[in-house]
């Protein structure tokens, strides 16, 4: 996780995203998966120190509670936001805290067995796209197979369809 005071904004999957929306086709799907493999997003997240024991030692940990968004099927999704702007028109609250995560954190968190999500709602309130967890592995194992100088499946993917 990044530090966040530093500024975040993603203008390119901002625009891929809503060019998706607009027409969707291979060539837009590609612009959204380019530019997210690329961004940093914010995650709203609840944090909860350590407490001091009473021989003044820490014996806890400090706690990082990511937040998620339900729809109206009950499914859960991780939230991801491409700037501050796009966070407070979920939630306008000065005091809340954020952390900053790249795509292969959102992997990590959505693949863990545990965390009940069905995926990724990127700019919920605005563009709103989602990535369902099969997406997510997909695209996480394919971005493993480019960066360990496998074939891309891809195209595989495209001679048999």
């Amino acid at each position: 996780m990044a530090r966040t005071d530093e500024y975040i904004s993603n203008p390119g999957l901002t625009e891929a995203m809503r060019e998706v929306k607009e027409k969707d086709s291979r060539v837009t799907q590609s612009m959204v998966i380019r530019e997210l493999l690329k961004a940093k997003l914010l995650i709203p997240v609840t944090y909860q120190a350590p407490e001091d024991s009473p021989m003044g030692s820490r014996e806890q940990q400090a706690k990082i509670q990511f937040h998620m968004i339900q729809n109206s099927a009950k499914k859960r999704y991780f939230l991801a936001f491409t700037s501050m702007d796009e966070l407070r028109k979920w939630r306008d609250k000065p005091e809340q805290r954020t952390a900053i995560l790249r795509f292969d954190d959102y992997a990590a968190l959505v693949l863990d067995a545990g965390s009940g999500a069905e995926g990724i709602a990127i700019d919920p309130m605005g563009e709103n796209l989602i990535m369902t967890r099969e997406q997510v592995k997909l695209l996480r194992r394919e971005k493993r197979i480019k960066e360990g100088g496998g074939i891309d499946l891809s195209a595989v993917y495209e001679m048999f369809q």
